[in-house]
């Protein structure tokens, strides 16, 4: 028994093991749609104001609508205090939201706007209020918004449609100043990306609802389009902006505002299936928590977002971002200031390199700055210029360190000490490991041991730190000629980030056929100063990275400069005839 009891001890280390060498590896491709909530409420048989019948069947069209689409619905109708809403409805269905739920949340009825905030209405309430009583009394709509993202949701759509006059309602402030409240409601409070409020009308405007038991022209147009296979969230709001607009004489115009840049399909085509599933493993090659950060911002409620979470959960220590050895703004500078001669490219390398993708100062498409641009624009166009002039020759470590400071980012290569002063026996504040993107806040030498330091911090907030630049033997990289220039478009519907990469694709062969070897890769992607469009855009340029390297293209060779285009994602290729 002994000896059974020494042997099985012995083998135990191996059997567990051997265990968790055959459990098998997270499968970040598998499909995790996300759960669909919505809680639909239409108030109808007002007290002491105008009723609104139509209201009840807004909400029961709403209900079947949602549900029709996955969504666990909760239906409410009538209520009758702020009370019973919240104790009886709003607290259970919020105590249901789980991080990445898509949540919708729905009010056909009377609503306002005072001090700045919008409210929904019970069916009792006084056409007279004490400004002291207006929360105690309604239901704020930032608080219900409050509610549900506390709770880490995907996304939350508040759809009012709400912009009801309501006859004689006023605000009692305990002086002369009492006054109607306002028509319509107001700009909402959105507090975090995750959240989209549709209005049923402008603000400041009323909307129509049905006295007469019909659907309001607004939900009416909402349950044409939603259900609408292969619409997303902006094509749905366009249509219903629309036909309401049609149907109502241009007398009211729906409204949308909210802070998430989500491209959320209610009900997808096989086609967006298969586009969102091919942009999620350009993400997983790309390998970065930059990349797929931001594939979570704009596809998190589709069937990859659980998988993006598990990923960062997963990989805390993955690089944040790519590193390159030639500046993104050098290589887009190269090809504009190239007068057909060989171009040598300065390389950035030591401690700390380039990122390889980076925000673009305006580049003009001549060799000299455009008229009216920017100081600091054409001061960089100039000093990159230069830097390419004398890439063959002069201080290798000072010229990377002196592009860095210009480009005012970072990646490690290594794991690098950052040092509390510009010395090197000044004390260790920390370790930054492998892939750590930094900003970079100036250059600093210490005469004493000729050196440079990079003064630089994360995107943490933390305390800043310097790096010192080391570097040697840096030649400069020889790429040849501008040889191919491609911009590409997203497609018209689908996945957004999805671009048409067949012009890319037959280019490149027509040039690997010729002869030329690809030497260096410029991918600039437009300018567009729309909520979340850095990331939208940025992914395309990470599926463009993808078509790529399938045509045998290094991603060590490929940087983007984020901003740098004027439509499209511009695609420059640098090449060597014959070369190997």
């Amino acid at each position: 028994m002994n000896r059974f009891l020494t042997m099985l001890l012995m083998a135990l280390p191996l059997l567990i093991v051997g265990r968790a060498l055959s459990e098998p590896a997270p499968d970040f491709m598998a499909e995790a749609p996300p759960r669909r909530l919505a809680l639909v409420v239409g108030n109808s048989a007002y007290l002491h104001t105008t009723q609104l019948p139509g209201s009840a069947l807004d909400a029961d069209k709403m209900t079947e609508i949602l549900k029709g689409l996955d969504f666990a619905v909760t239906t409410v109708k009538d209520f009758l205090t702020r009370g019973d809403l919240t104790e009886n409805y709003l607290r259970p269905f919020m105590s249901k939201i789980k991080e990445g739920d898509v949540v919708v949340f729905y009010f056909s009825g009377h609503g306002f706007a005072y001090g700045g905030e919008n409210y929904i209405t019970p069916l009792d309430f006084d056409l007279k209020v004490s400004s002291n009583d207006i929360v105690g009394t309604f239901i704020s709509t930032t608080g219900i918004e409050i509610q549900a993202t506390d709770r880490r949701p995907g996304l939350v759509l508040m759809i009012l449609d709400a912009c009801r006059n309501i006859p004689n309602f006023k605000v009692e402030t305990g002086n002369r100043d009492d006054a109607a409240v306002s028509k319509g409601l107001a700009e909402p409070r959105a507090r975090v990306a995750s959240t989209v409020y549709w209005f049923s009308s402008a603000l400041g405007a009323t909307s129509i609802g049905s006295s007469t038991g019909g659907l309001s022209p607004y939900t009416d147009a909402l349950a044409a389009n939603i259900p609408t296979e292969g619409y997303d969230l902006e094509r749905i709001l366009r249509e219903v902006r629309i036909a309401v607009m049609f149907k109502t004489g241009h007398g009211q115009v729906p409204w949308t505002s909210g802070s998430s840049s989500a491209q959320f399909f209610f009900k997808p085509t096989a086609q967006i299936l298969g586009e969102e599933r091919r942009l999620w493993n350009s993400v997983l090659e790309e390998g970065t928590q930059f990349a797929v950060t931001r594939f979570l911002e704009i596809y998190g409620t589709g069937p990859y977002g659980a998988a993006a979470r598990d990923w960062l959960a997963r990989n805390p220590n993955a690089p944040q971002m790519r590193p390159s050895a030639v500046s993104p703004t050098t290589a887009e500078i190269a090809w504009t200031t190239s007068s057909g001669q060989d171009i040598a490219l300065p390389r950035i390398g030591g401690t700390l390199v380039a990122q390889a993708t980076a925000r673009a100062a305006p580049v003009g498409a001549a060799s000299t700055p455009p008229a009216g641009a920017a100081g600091e624009s054409a001061r960089i166009v100039r000093e990159e210029t230069a830097m390419i002039a004398v890439a063959r020759s002069g201080d290798p470590t000072l010229a990377s360190a002196r592009s860095l400071n210009r480009l005012g980012g970072a990646v490690t290569v290594d794991r690098v000490e950052a040092r509390a002063f510009p010395t090197a026996d000044a004390p260790v504040t920390r370790t930054l490991p492998q892939g750590t993107a930094v900003t970079i806040d100036g250059l600093a030498f210490d005469r004493a041991s000729k050196t440079n330091w990079l003064h630089a911090r994360t995107d943490k907030g933390d305390t800043s730190f310097f790096v010192e630049q080391k570097a040697t033997g840096l030649a400069p990289i020889e790429v040849g000629t501008p040889r191919l220039e491609v911009t590409l478009q997203p497609r018209p519907d689908g996945v957004r980030s999805i671009v048409d990469d067949a012009p890319l694709v037959e280019a490149l062969k027509r040039l690997q056929a010729a002869g030329t070897t690809v030497t260096w890769v410029s991918i600039a992607t437009p300018r567009d100063a729309q909520p979340g469009a850095d990331a939208l855009n940025g992914l395309q340029a990470v599926f463009v990275k993808s078509v790529l390297s399938r045509q045998g293209i290094s991603r060590d060779i490929i940087t983007t400069s984020e901003g740098a285009s004027d439509a499209g994602i511009r695609v420059r290729v640098f090449g060597k005839r014959g070369a190997q």
